[in-house]
């Protein structure tokens, strides 16, 4: 069995798709009797990041010691900030081989909240993952969009998953309540969530807006029509899927889109920009439709209204998209680190 450290600057109690990955990933390590242990912001000294309260960033006093005192066989860095770093450091510092992850386009989200120029987050991300043995990505998208980055490593593709326990197809419920349009996101400016107000108010249904952040209270104002629910439970969620007839996602920054997953496996057809998040998950016709502009995507919205919510369902293969899946490609990429066997 294989004793692996795990060190990411986003856990619980935030709500994101790397926080996700991870919580799956260790549970699925661990169900197979290896020994994980993450480090993670809650174990340093931490604060909200400005004008972003959900992610804390920590001062990762002492973070080598952690290290040397666990002696795991492997390390893998799944993200860039603080904690990222003092780990990067660490790994170079003493010649330890290791591999990391790339989760989110940060040149987008710096420049859209903070006006940072793109080229600039995209040198210093490249720099991180310069000495990583591979890096890993969530589609082919995201590799190529790397390459055109200048990341010469090796750069694998990891799928994702989807709880198929949890996220059951169910037919509709509340058939009286029609043409229910939902979202579940984070509520940040980057998600592009404005798009999902406009369509609420050139199409006729309810929508539903799940989630939390910063950009929520803005949202309420600028579009009062929209029920907004905050932050649910999976469980709760899935009750929503179930009343709901298509899912919006209107981010063009994410990588991947791990609730697209989870509506569709509920039957819920997806309506998506034209993204590495959705190219390789939704089929036009099928599962519902990528779009490239907010007049395209009222008219998918509408379209999505005949589709066969089993046949959806059905279109997210759990031998494609299983967490399974993920943590063996995620096995047979980390590295041994050298004299720890």
């Amino acid at each position: 069995m294989k004793k692996i450290c795990i060190v990411t600057d986003a856990w619980f109690p935030q709500v994101n798709g790397v926080v996700t990955t991870f919580k799956n990933l260790v549970d699925d390590l661990r169900k197979d009797g290896n020994t994980v242990v993450v480090i993670e912001p809650s174990i340093f000294p931490n604060f909200s990041f400005p004008f972003y309260k959900s992610i804390r960033l920590a001062y990762p006093k002492h973070l080598s010691l952690m290290i040397d005192e666990f002696k795991p066989d492997y390390i893998h860095i799944a993200t860039e900030g603080p904690i990222g770093v003092a780990a990067k450091i660490y790994c170079i510092k003493n010649g330890i081989p290791h591999t990391s992850s790339f989760h989110t386009d940060f040149s987008f989200f710096l420049k859209k909240n903070y006006f940072i120029p793109r080229r600039i987050t995209w040198a210093y991300l490249k720099t991180f993952h310069w000495f990583s043995e591979s890096v890993l990505v969530p589609n082919s998208y995201t590799v190529k969009m790397l390459q055109q980055n200048g990341f010469e490593n090796n750069i694998i593709e990891w799928t994702r998953g989807c709880n198929k326990d949890i996220f059951i197809y169910k037919e509709k419920k509340d058939v009286f309540l029609e043409n229910v349009y939902i979202c579940v996101s984070r509520v940040s400016k980057e998600k592009n969530l404005d798009e999902f107000g406009k369509l609420s108010k050139s199409v006729n249904g309810v929508f539903v807006l799940i989630g939390d952040g910063p950009y929520l209270n803005k949202m309420r104002k600028k579009y009062p029509d929209i029920i907004y629910c905050g932050s649910l439970s999976q469980e709760k969620i899935v009750e929503w899927f179930a009343k709901s007839d298509v899912f919006i996602f209107p981010s063009r920054f994410d990588t991947f889109g791990i609730v697209m997953l989870e509506a569709l496996s509920c039957g819920v057809p997806v309506v998506s920009y034209n993204t590495g998040a959705a190219s390789s998950i939704i089929v036009n016709g099928k599962n519902g439709y990528v779009v490239n502009s907010i007049e395209e995507m009222t008219k998918a919205a509408k379209m999505c209204l005949g589709l066969d919510r089993e046949e959806v369902s059905k279109s997210v293969s759990s031998t494609k998209y299983s967490w399974q899946r993920a943590t063996k490609i995620f096995l047979e990429t980390i590295v041994l680190i050298n004299g720890r066997k």
